[in-house]
């Protein structure tokens, strides 16, 4: 089982308007650190609903969480974005990596 962060696909269109799809302008829209994005170790893809499952409020204990950054409510912390967390069945599973 793979723990993912989620960010609402219906955002997306707004997130990449704004920050014109530059991965370093979507870390710091999203109040994501610093090469979190941009490094080698992200993904970015969608995913079909039916491919995840317990989905859920982040508590902020998850793992790669910044207990400085996370605040309650399913926001990201500039409060401008709603997240979520989600395992993943299988991580084998077809996706549609970014760009999109």
């Amino acid at each position: 089982m793979v723990n993912l962060f989620g960010f609402y696909h219906g955002n997306r269109g707004d997130l990449m308007a704004k920050t014109g799809g530059d991965l370093s302008a979507i870390e710091k829209e999203l109040a994501l650190e610093p090469r979190k994005l941009t490094g080698d170790n992200a993904v970015i893809a969608l995913i079909k609903k039916e491919d995840f499952t317990d989905i859920r409020m982040p508590s902020g204990k998850e793992s790669g969480a910044d207990a400085n950054l996370w605040i309650p409510g399913g926001q990201t912390a500039n409060g401008g974005w709603s997240e979520a967390v989600m395992d993943l069945s299988d991580p084998d599973i077809p996706k549609v990596l970014f760009p999109f």
